[in-house]
């Protein structure tokens, strides 16, 4: 097994090697979005094929299927008027078509798991647990099987896939900045289209299928971007406008995740380069041009509109919380007091074990006439649509495989942080840490078909690019 973390006299400094590569794919650019409006003009007439195009194109290599798996993501998690809603029971048949290729390569192609196999033992070591905790003492062992199954079927089919193509680095920031850089442009553009508020009324969901996936993942993109131009000051000018752009998403979703992902990741990661004793240099960014006329306007607006601007800001940052609710406890136990509650309740009754991986707190929710829930869709008895919503993630860890499966997912995160924390560069950083801050108000650590698949996604992309310069900076300690 590859030691996560080498001599402390490396120099991790951050070089112009390490962040090559963060440029618009525009040939990609153009076919997302191109084919997000040949979407909205057909959807019924191409619903039906696009899944089986994915899962052909994740059988082609490795590389593909990292493509295949983030276009079914964009697919589950877009906007239903756009994208076909109706057929996303196969997006098993991408999912298993992609851990079919894994195979392949490893026992037919005799290729090597990947430089890191830390995380794989994890995933393993974390899954037996679960397994047999869920089979023992679960509420629901069927489906606990089932989800396991799948959470660790598309954790090892991402990351043995990045592993695989540690070489595309380059091309790897190009394509994931791209891809995330259109569903921001495609949410802006659609907005005049009048179909951006459909499922709350009130928050902004644009491309996505909830105000609640489009807040955080522009709060993520946001912190990447925001990464990039701090080491990279003199291309920060043109990403001006993607970061103008992306706040204004972010507002307008009524997020208040989508924020604080996005400073408390700027936070945590100017401590771990502060650790490490690396050097982010702020003085070159903050002396640019367009760094003082934006403090400009934001400043003259400040003082010429404070009445116009506090309603909106007061109504961001207490929306759905009732009005005596003031201070940041208060705010947060109005919104996710009761499904935090639920969670330790069910913890307090099994604190060993939990209650079983991927069980919802209420399991009336997954009886299919039950009222106030999602239709929920069954195969062979299983229930393998079954959504739910937890508040807060360590609670819903807690609750679901008790503290013995907690311990074994602390290994589990702990083998993905490491290399980012000692290793990767400070937009990856920032980023990763901004992707695992959404789970302490989404809890979607372990959904690996919503948006757990686009968190698990960052996980695998940043670890890989932490794995691959650390590969290069032994390299050059070596030469």
């Amino acid at each position: 097994m590859t030691t996560l973390v080498h001599a402390e006299n490396i120099d991790t400094r951050v070089s112009r090697a390490d962040v090559a590569g963060w440029e618009i794919h525009w040939p990609l650019f153009l076919l997302l979005v191109v084919g997000t409006a040949v979407l909205y003009v057909l959807p019924n007439a191409l619903g039906r094929v696009i899944y089986p195009l994915m899962a052909l194109h994740a059988l082609r290599g490795p590389r593909q299927t990292v493509e295949a798996i983030a276009l079914m993501a964009l697919a589950l998690l877009g906007n239903p008027v756009v994208f076909p809603d109706g057929v996303k029971i196969f997006r098993w048949l991408v999912l298993f078509a992609g851990f079919g290729r894994v195979l392949w390569d490893t026992f037919i192609g005799d290729r090597a798991l990947g430089a890191q196999t830390s995380v794989l033992q994890a995933v393993g070591a974390f899954a037996l647990t679960t397994l047999v905790l869920a089979v023992t003492s679960g509420w629901m062992p069927g489906l606990s099987m089932f989800k396991l199954t799948v959470f660790c079927i598309g954790i090892v089919t991402l990351f043995v896939s990045f592993y695989r193509t540690l070489h595309l680095t380059h091309y790897w920031r190009s394509w994931f900045l791209t891809y995330f850089t259109a569903i921001a442009v495609l949410s802006m553009l659609i907005y005049p289209l009048g179909i951006g508020y459909l499922r709350t009324g009130q928050g902004y969901q644009g491309i996505m299928i909830h105000p609640q996936t489009l807040g955080p993942m522009a709060g993520v993109l946001m912190s990447c971007v925001a990464g990039y131009c701090v080491v990279r000051p003199d291309r920060s000018t043109q990403w001006l406008p993607v970061l103008g752009a992306l706040g204004a998403l972010v507002f307008l979703s009524g997020s208040r995740t989508g924020a604080v992902v996005l400073a408390g990741g700027a936070v945590l990661s100017f401590f771990v380069f502060a650790w490490r004793r690396d050097e982010v240099a702020l003085g070159p960014l903050l002396m640019k041009p367009a760094t003082f006329v934006a403090i400009f306007v934001l400043g003259t607006v400040l003082l010429l509109f404070p009445a116009s601007l506090q309603e909106p800001i007061t109504a961001f940052i207490q929306k759905d919380a009732g009005e005596e609710a003031t201070g940041v406890s208060e705010l947060y136990e109005d919104t996710r007091g009761e499904l935090i509650e639920m969670s330790m309740n069910n913890f307090r009754a099994a604190p060993l074990v939990g209650i079983g991986f991927g069980i919802p707190s209420d399991p009336a929710s997954l009886d299919p006439d039950a009222v106030g829930y999602e239709r929920v869709e069954y195969v062979m008895g299983i229930p393998v649509s079954a959504s739910y919503e937890k508040g807060f993630m360590p609670a819903a860890v807690l609750e679901e495989v008790g503290v013995l499966g907690a311990l074994f997912l602390i290994m589990l995160l702990a083998a993905i942080a490491v290399p980012v924390i000692r290793y990767g560069s400070f937009p990856v950083v920032w980023t990763f840490l901004a992707a695992f801050l959404v789970n302490f108000s989404e809890a979607v650590l372990f959904s690996i078909g919503g948006l757990g698949l686009m968190i698990w996604m960052l996980f695998a992309f940043c670890h890989a690019q932490a794995v691959a310069r650390r590969n290069r900076l032994w390299q050059g300690q070596r030469g």
